[in-house]
């Protein structure tokens, strides 16, 4: 079988607490529209912040379309959850999001991988890799501009 697993990392020039923090407290601030289910309206996206927290998409019409539940929330090292698009909620991806200490500032590492998703993952493993691409790069913008916390 073939590791399709994605790894990415990017370096911001915060703390390994605001970056954490800036991932899931600003998620809303740094998702791109065109990655979100409502991508032409007010949606906000929103991390509950505890093991079993929704990934969430509130949208203005009050349709909740939830992207992923948390599977480990350890601040400011590490946070883990399913994660459902591409594949759906009974075969959830794997994401896992690490925040290491580096003399520059904060080291992200991405890893998403298959998890239960199997052949639904391979499937979509190409628009995954461009889609963290993205993501990274919006975060890693927003993160340095100083909207984080």
């Amino acid at each position: 079988m073939i590791d399709d697993t994605i790894r990415r990392s990017v370096i911001v020039s915060i703390s390994p607490e605001r970056a954490f923090a800036a991932w899931t407290e600003r998620v809303d601030l740094w998702w791109p529209p065109s990655h979100r289910q409502h991508a032409k309206t007010d949606a906000e996206l929103t991390f509950e912040g505890r093991v079993g927290g929704r990934l969430f998409e509130h949208a203005d019409s009050g349709d909740d379309v939830e992207y992923g539940r948390v599977t480990t929330w350890d601040p400011p090292d590490v946070l883990r959850y399913e994660f459902f698009l591409g594949t759906g909620p009974d075969l959830p991806t794997d994401v896992s999001i690490r925040f290491v200490a580096v003399p520059e500032g904060t080291r992200v590492e991405v890893e998403h991988s298959a998890g239960a998703a199997g052949d639904a993952y391979s499937r979509s493993v190409s628009g995954y890799r461009r889609a963290w691409t993205e993501l990274l790069e919006s975060f890693t913008h927003h993160a340095q501009s100083g909207v984080s916390p």
